[in-house]
């Protein structure tokens, strides 16, 4: 169950990132991560 709150943690603050303007956990992780693509698609 550690795992998924890890993950959940880490998708959180991705989130946090591009919707919200908040990219002070993603500062923390964005060293960890090797590859980092953003797709949008507006379906509304």
């Amino acid at each position: 169950m550690k795992e998924l709150q890890a993950v959940d943690h880490v998708a959180w603050a991705i989130f946090q990132k591009y919707e919200a303007g908040n990219d002070h956990f993603y500062n923390i992780l964005k060293d960890k991560i090797v590859m980092e693509e953003v797709i949008r698609h507006h379906l509304w």
